[in-house]
Protein backbone atom coordinates (compact mmCIF):
# COMPACT_ATOMS: atom_id res chain seq x y z
CA UNK A 1 0.00 0.00 0.00
CA UNK A 2 1.37 3.21 -1.27
CA UNK A 3 0.42 5.05 2.06
CA UNK A 4 1.98 2.51 4.36
CA UNK A 5 5.17 2.82 2.43
CA UNK A 6 5.16 6.79 2.22
CA UNK A 7 4.88 7.19 6.20
CA UNK A 8 8.21 6.26 7.62
CA UNK A 9 10.34 8.61 5.18
CA UNK A 10 7.44 11.12 6.40
CA UNK A 11 8.05 10.61 10.33
CA UNK A 12 11.58 9.46 10.27
CA UNK A 13 14.14 12.41 12.01
CA UNK A 14 11.00 14.46 13.20
CA UNK A 15 11.86 16.04 16.76
CA UNK A 16 8.70 17.03 18.81
CA UNK A 17 10.24 18.47 22.59
CA UNK A 18 13.06 16.18 23.63
CA UNK A 19 11.81 12.96 22.04
CA UNK A 20 13.75 12.21 18.38
CA UNK A 21 11.88 9.42 15.66
CA UNK A 22 15.37 7.48 15.04
CA UNK A 23 13.16 5.34 13.01
CA UNK A 24 9.65 4.36 11.62
CA UNK A 25 8.12 1.51 9.93
CA UNK A 26 4.78 0.43 9.47
CA UNK A 27 3.44 -3.45 10.21
CA UNK A 28 0.20 -5.02 9.17
CA UNK A 29 -1.26 -6.90 11.72
CA UNK A 30 -4.74 -7.31 13.21
CA UNK A 31 -6.91 -5.35 15.62
CA UNK A 32 -8.93 -6.72 18.63
CA UNK A 33 -11.23 -7.77 16.51
CA UNK A 34 -9.00 -9.57 14.18
CA UNK A 35 -9.56 -7.53 11.20
CA UNK A 36 -6.79 -6.39 8.88
CA UNK A 37 -4.97 -3.17 10.74
CA UNK A 38 -1.68 -1.02 10.36
CA UNK A 39 0.80 -0.11 13.00
CA UNK A 40 3.44 2.40 12.40
CA UNK A 41 6.15 1.92 15.09
CA UNK A 42 8.12 4.93 16.08
CA UNK A 43 11.77 3.74 17.14
CA UNK A 44 12.58 6.74 19.38
CA UNK A 45 15.75 7.62 21.35
CA UNK A 46 16.23 6.95 24.91
CA UNK A 47 14.04 9.18 27.25
CA UNK A 48 16.30 11.99 28.60
CA UNK A 49 15.36 12.20 31.45
CA UNK A 50 13.50 9.53 33.05
CA UNK A 51 11.88 5.94 32.88
CA UNK A 52 9.49 7.21 29.68
CA UNK A 53 8.91 10.06 27.09
CA UNK A 54 7.14 12.85 28.08
CA UNK A 55 3.17 12.40 27.90
CA UNK A 56 3.32 15.62 25.54
CA UNK A 57 5.62 14.35 23.46
CA UNK A 58 3.86 11.02 22.61
CA UNK A 59 0.64 13.01 21.99
CA UNK A 60 2.21 15.58 19.60
CA UNK A 61 3.64 12.79 17.78
CA UNK A 62 0.58 10.81 17.40
CA UNK A 63 -1.09 14.36 15.87
CA UNK A 64 1.94 14.13 13.82
CA UNK A 65 1.25 10.82 12.38
CA UNK A 66 -2.42 11.47 11.88
CA UNK A 67 -1.26 14.61 9.97
CA UNK A 68 1.58 12.84 8.45
CA UNK A 69 -1.01 10.45 6.82
CA UNK A 70 -3.28 12.67 5.71
CA UNK A 71 -1.48 14.11 3.62
CA UNK A 72 -0.15 11.04 2.05
CA UNK A 73 -3.24 9.77 1.84
CA UNK A 74 -4.06 13.23 0.29
CA UNK A 75 -1.34 12.48 -2.53
CA UNK A 76 -2.80 9.40 -3.13
CA UNK A 77 -6.28 10.95 -3.82
CA UNK A 78 -4.42 13.40 -6.09
CA UNK A 79 -2.56 10.59 -8.09
CA UNK A 80 -4.86 7.91 -8.45
CA UNK A 81 -8.19 9.67 -8.48
CA UNK A 82 -9.75 6.97 -5.32
CA UNK A 83 -9.55 6.75 -1.59
CA UNK A 84 -7.30 4.66 -0.38
CA UNK A 85 -8.07 1.77 1.43
CA UNK A 86 -9.60 2.45 5.23
CA UNK A 87 -7.74 0.38 7.70
CA UNK A 88 -7.26 1.07 11.42
CA UNK A 89 -3.61 2.72 12.10
CA UNK A 90 -2.05 2.41 15.72
CA UNK A 91 0.93 4.03 16.71
CA UNK A 92 3.41 1.99 18.94
CA UNK A 93 6.74 3.38 20.46
CA UNK A 94 9.91 2.10 20.88
CA UNK A 95 13.60 2.73 22.32
CA UNK A 96 16.42 2.30 20.25
CA UNK A 97 17.59 0.53 23.45
CA UNK A 98 15.02 -1.43 24.51
CA UNK A 99 17.05 -2.40 27.73
CA UNK A 100 16.11 0.36 29.18
CA UNK A 101 12.61 0.33 29.13
CA UNK A 102 10.13 -1.71 30.91
CA UNK A 103 7.37 -3.70 28.66
CA UNK A 104 5.03 -1.33 29.21
CA UNK A 105 6.34 1.44 28.53
CA UNK A 106 7.48 0.03 25.00
CA UNK A 107 3.77 -1.57 24.41
CA UNK A 108 2.88 2.20 24.38
CA UNK A 109 -0.02 1.99 21.83
CA UNK A 110 -2.32 4.76 20.97
CA UNK A 111 -4.71 4.68 18.28
CA UNK A 112 -4.93 7.29 15.90
CA UNK A 113 -8.03 6.43 14.43
CA UNK A 114 -10.43 9.30 15.34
Amino acid sequence: MVVAEQLPSELTGRHVGTTIVRRARVEAREDSSERPAFSIVLVLDPPANGDTWPVEDLWALKEAVAESKRLVEQRFRDEHNTEPPDLPWFVEFESTRDELLDWEDIDEVLDSND
